[in-house]
Protein backbone atom coordinates (compact mmCIF):
# COMPACT_ATOMS: atom_id res chain seq x y z
CA UNK A 1 0.00 0.00 0.00
CA UNK A 2 1.29 3.67 -0.85
CA UNK A 3 0.93 6.14 1.71
CA UNK A 4 -0.27 9.23 0.92
CA UNK A 5 1.77 12.62 1.70
CA UNK A 6 -0.75 15.52 2.64
CA UNK A 7 1.96 17.95 1.54
CA UNK A 8 2.09 16.21 -2.12
CA UNK A 9 -0.17 17.93 -4.61
CA UNK A 10 -2.13 15.42 -7.50
CA UNK A 11 -0.74 16.19 -10.88
CA UNK A 12 -2.23 18.31 -12.63
CA UNK A 13 -4.91 17.20 -15.25
CA UNK A 14 -4.31 18.33 -18.97
CA UNK A 15 -6.63 21.37 -20.26
CA UNK A 16 -9.97 20.34 -21.61
CA UNK A 17 -10.15 21.45 -25.09
CA UNK A 18 -13.05 22.87 -25.96
CA UNK A 19 -15.57 21.83 -28.42
CA UNK A 20 -17.95 24.34 -30.36
CA UNK A 21 -21.19 22.78 -30.08
CA UNK A 22 -23.30 22.86 -33.40
CA UNK A 23 -25.92 25.02 -31.64
CA UNK A 24 -23.67 28.28 -31.91
CA UNK A 25 -22.70 27.46 -35.20
CA UNK A 26 -26.00 27.27 -36.73
CA UNK A 27 -26.58 30.45 -34.42
CA UNK A 28 -23.70 32.25 -36.17
CA UNK A 29 -25.03 31.20 -39.46
CA UNK A 30 -28.83 32.49 -38.82
CA UNK A 31 -27.32 35.44 -37.27
CA UNK A 32 -25.44 36.03 -40.57
CA UNK A 33 -28.01 35.68 -42.39
CA UNK A 34 -30.51 38.08 -41.11
CA UNK A 35 -27.73 40.70 -41.38
CA UNK A 36 -27.17 39.95 -45.12
CA UNK A 37 -31.09 40.34 -45.52
CA UNK A 38 -31.46 43.27 -43.53
CA UNK A 39 -28.88 45.40 -45.75
CA UNK A 40 -30.99 44.12 -48.80
CA UNK A 41 -34.18 45.39 -47.61
CA UNK A 42 -32.90 48.59 -46.24
CA UNK A 43 -30.25 49.55 -48.79
CA UNK A 44 -32.25 52.02 -51.10
CA UNK A 45 -32.79 54.25 -47.70
CA UNK A 46 -29.52 53.70 -46.85
CA UNK A 47 -28.59 55.11 -50.09
CA UNK A 48 -31.22 58.20 -49.86
CA UNK A 49 -29.89 58.88 -46.47
CA UNK A 50 -26.41 59.00 -48.01
CA UNK A 51 -27.64 61.39 -50.38
CA UNK A 52 -29.48 63.51 -47.58
CA UNK A 53 -26.24 63.99 -45.92
CA UNK A 54 -23.81 65.12 -48.98
CA UNK A 55 -26.63 67.40 -49.11
CA UNK A 56 -26.81 68.33 -45.53
CA UNK A 57 -23.03 69.01 -45.43
CA UNK A 58 -22.99 70.98 -48.96
CA UNK A 59 -21.30 68.57 -51.20
CA UNK A 60 -23.86 68.59 -53.65
CA UNK A 61 -26.18 71.26 -54.41
CA UNK A 62 -29.37 69.52 -54.07
CA UNK A 63 -30.77 66.36 -53.20
CA UNK A 64 -31.66 63.64 -56.37
CA UNK A 65 -34.95 62.68 -56.70
CA UNK A 66 -36.17 59.72 -58.45
CA UNK A 67 -36.22 61.68 -61.59
CA UNK A 68 -32.92 62.73 -61.31
CA UNK A 69 -31.73 58.90 -60.10
CA UNK A 70 -33.92 57.51 -63.15
CA UNK A 71 -32.13 60.49 -65.97
CA UNK A 72 -28.77 59.58 -64.35
CA UNK A 73 -29.34 55.74 -64.71
CA UNK A 74 -30.23 56.09 -67.86
CA UNK A 75 -26.86 58.68 -68.94
CA UNK A 76 -24.81 56.34 -67.66
CA UNK A 77 -26.46 53.12 -69.91
CA UNK A 78 -25.95 55.48 -72.74
CA UNK A 79 -22.97 56.38 -72.03
CA UNK A 80 -21.99 52.26 -71.50
CA UNK A 81 -23.80 51.78 -74.78
CA UNK A 82 -21.73 54.32 -77.21
CA UNK A 83 -18.12 53.43 -75.67
CA UNK A 84 -19.51 49.66 -76.46
CA UNK A 85 -20.43 50.83 -80.07
CA UNK A 86 -17.40 52.72 -80.40
CA UNK A 87 -15.09 49.90 -79.73
CA UNK A 88 -17.19 47.30 -82.02
CA UNK A 89 -16.98 49.77 -84.81
CA UNK A 90 -13.28 50.23 -85.49
CA UNK A 91 -12.66 53.76 -83.26
CA UNK A 92 -15.97 55.03 -84.49
CA UNK A 93 -19.13 56.49 -82.67
CA UNK A 94 -22.49 56.57 -84.47
CA UNK A 95 -23.29 59.50 -86.76
CA UNK A 96 -26.06 62.01 -85.71
CA UNK A 97 -28.20 60.60 -88.51
CA UNK A 98 -28.58 57.16 -87.09
CA UNK A 99 -29.32 58.55 -83.40
CA UNK A 100 -31.73 60.84 -84.84
CA UNK A 101 -33.31 57.77 -86.06
CA UNK A 102 -34.80 57.09 -83.21
CA UNK A 103 -31.61 55.65 -81.62
CA UNK A 104 -32.02 53.08 -84.42
CA UNK A 105 -27.84 51.86 -84.28
CA UNK A 106 -27.78 50.98 -80.81
CA UNK A 107 -31.29 49.28 -80.37
CA UNK A 108 -30.65 46.87 -83.34
CA UNK A 109 -28.12 44.60 -84.77
CA UNK A 110 -25.04 46.35 -86.56
CA UNK A 111 -22.46 44.97 -88.36
CA UNK A 112 -18.96 46.31 -88.35
CA UNK A 113 -19.31 48.97 -90.63
CA UNK A 114 -22.07 50.48 -88.55
CA UNK A 115 -24.45 49.78 -91.05
CA UNK A 116 -28.37 48.69 -89.66
CA UNK A 117 -29.80 44.95 -89.88
CA UNK A 118 -32.88 45.24 -92.32
CA UNK A 119 -35.45 43.21 -93.15
CA UNK A 120 -34.02 40.04 -95.72
CA UNK A 121 -30.39 40.82 -94.49
CA UNK A 122 -28.81 37.50 -92.98
CA UNK A 123 -28.47 38.24 -89.42
CA UNK A 124 -25.43 36.22 -88.92
CA UNK A 125 -23.80 39.55 -91.22
CA UNK A 126 -24.87 41.72 -88.45
CA UNK A 127 -23.36 40.35 -85.45
CA UNK A 128 -22.79 43.73 -83.06
CA UNK A 129 -25.53 44.90 -80.95
CA UNK A 130 -28.24 45.71 -79.93
CA UNK A 131 -26.18 47.77 -77.18
CA UNK A 132 -29.72 49.19 -75.46
CA UNK A 133 -33.83 47.34 -75.21
CA UNK A 134 -34.86 51.07 -76.32
CA UNK A 135 -34.11 54.60 -77.67
CA UNK A 136 -33.34 56.18 -74.28
CA UNK A 137 -35.76 58.80 -72.89
CA UNK A 138 -35.14 62.18 -71.33
CA UNK A 139 -37.37 61.63 -67.85
CA UNK A 140 -37.39 65.44 -67.59
CA UNK A 141 -38.26 66.57 -71.37
CA UNK A 142 -40.49 63.30 -72.08
CA UNK A 143 -38.64 62.79 -75.26
CA UNK A 144 -35.85 60.37 -77.15
CA UNK A 145 -34.89 62.97 -79.86
CA UNK A 146 -31.69 63.27 -80.60
CA UNK A 147 -29.77 67.27 -81.88
CA UNK A 148 -25.95 68.53 -82.61
CA UNK A 149 -24.18 70.98 -79.81
CA UNK A 150 -24.61 73.80 -82.98
CA UNK A 151 -28.55 73.17 -82.85
CA UNK A 152 -30.69 75.31 -80.42
CA UNK A 153 -32.90 72.53 -77.69
CA UNK A 154 -36.64 73.23 -77.42
CA UNK A 155 -38.91 71.54 -75.12
CA UNK A 156 -39.61 68.92 -77.31
CA UNK A 157 -35.79 67.69 -77.52
CA UNK A 158 -34.12 65.00 -75.09
CA UNK A 159 -30.33 64.85 -75.95
CA UNK A 160 -27.44 67.03 -77.03
CA UNK A 161 -25.40 64.50 -79.10
CA UNK A 162 -21.66 65.11 -80.17
CA UNK A 163 -20.76 62.45 -83.37
CA UNK A 164 -16.66 63.32 -83.33
CA UNK A 165 -16.04 62.42 -79.30
CA UNK A 166 -19.51 60.07 -78.35
CA UNK A 167 -20.42 63.01 -75.26
CA UNK A 168 -24.12 62.73 -75.18
CA UNK A 169 -25.91 64.90 -72.15
CA UNK A 170 -29.84 65.60 -71.39
CA UNK A 171 -31.49 68.54 -72.79
CA UNK A 172 -32.03 71.09 -69.97
CA UNK A 173 -30.15 68.98 -67.09
CA UNK A 174 -27.34 70.41 -65.41
CA UNK A 175 -25.37 67.23 -64.28
CA UNK A 176 -22.91 69.74 -61.37
CA UNK A 177 -25.74 71.23 -59.85
CA UNK A 178 -28.71 68.11 -60.36
CA UNK A 179 -30.99 70.84 -61.65
CA UNK A 180 -33.36 70.92 -64.88
CA UNK A 181 -34.63 74.13 -66.69
CA UNK A 182 -36.56 74.16 -69.58
CA UNK A 183 -35.30 74.78 -72.97
CA UNK A 184 -37.22 78.20 -73.48
CA UNK A 185 -38.25 79.23 -69.99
Amino acid sequence: MESSNPTSSPEPSPPRRRRVRPAHLITLILAAAFVIIAAYITQPRFASAVDATLYQYGLINQHPDTNTRNLIITLNAVNDALQKYHRQHKGRYPTLKQMKTHWSVLITNTNADGNIFHEGATPTDFPLGPYLPNPAMNIFTGSTLVISPNEKPTRHDGWIYNPDTGHIKPVGFNLKTYTFKMPGD
